[in-house]
């Protein structure tokens, strides 16, 4: 039989509204690389902030934060113009790496996260059930 290590949880970024959108779905096998295309909500935004959640809930409330960072020095463009490529890459120790990109100018910001603590079966059906997740993450 072979084994094969999976992400035990959906991994995605919180959207407008505070709705997760899926980069990553729950049981991929790792190590993978994904990445979506996402856009600015407000004319002349500069910034945007990108909260990467873990879970399976709809709402990133819901979910696990893993990490909040910032995407600098987007030209002022009409709300929707802006392509921001998100990429998630997990190597095979688990490790998490989120980058940013806006496709126009080159703009990035990335962050790298890990896990602070193995997940146990027990935690992560309380997470596919809707419980508040317990423990934490490290990101740098």
């Amino acid at each position: 039989m072979l084994l094969l290590d999976v992400t035990p949880l959906a991994l995605g970024i919180e959207t407008l509204g505070g709705s997760v959108s899926v980069v990553i779905p729950r049981n991929t096998t790792i190590p993978t690389r994904a990445e979506e295309a996402f856009t600015t909500s407000v004319d002349g935004q500069t910034t945007v902030v990108l909260h990467v959640v873990q879970g399976e809930r709809e709402l990133a409330k819901e979910c696990r934060s893993l990490a909040r960072f910032e995407l600098r020095g987007i030209p002022p463009m009409p709300a929707g113009v802006p392509e921001i490529k998100v990429t998630f890459w997990i190597d095979a120790d688990g490790l998490l790496r989120v980058e940013a990109t806006e496709r126009r100018t080159a703009a990035a910001a990335s962050i790298i996260c890990k896990s602070a603590r193995g997940r146990h079966e027990a935690e992560i059906t309380r997470m596919v059930e809707g419980a508040p997740p317990e423990g934490g993450i490290e990101c740098s």
